[in-house]
């Protein structure tokens, strides 16, 4: 079983965002390392309190939220950006 990597229309923008090298980056970390995994827990880390929904993916300075869905085997990517902006 392997998930797929989706993206929500706010992610895409905020990647837009972020300039060509970084969303270069991180759309080839997410590809080489989310999509097509057996298991996407294995490079990120769960979130707590209000946010506990989301897993966080840490790529350079860069972090990706994403929530993960067994039953579908798919990884949404919701948002993603600089790690001091991110989790506002």
């Amino acid at each position: 079983m392997v998930y797929r990597l989706e993206t929500t229309p706010q992610f895409d923008k905020q990647l837009l965002k972020l300039g060509n090298s970084a969303a270069k980056r991180i759309v080839k970390w997410l590809l080489d390392n989310i999509d097509g995994t057996d298991d996407p827990r294995r490079s990120g880390k769960r979130l707590k309190h209000e946010l506990k929904e989301y897993w966080r993916y840490r790529i350079g300075a860069y972090r990706v939220l994403a929530r993960i869905d067994d039953a579908r085997l798919f990884v949404l990517a919701v948002e993603t950006g600089h790690r001091s902006k991110v989790y506002g």
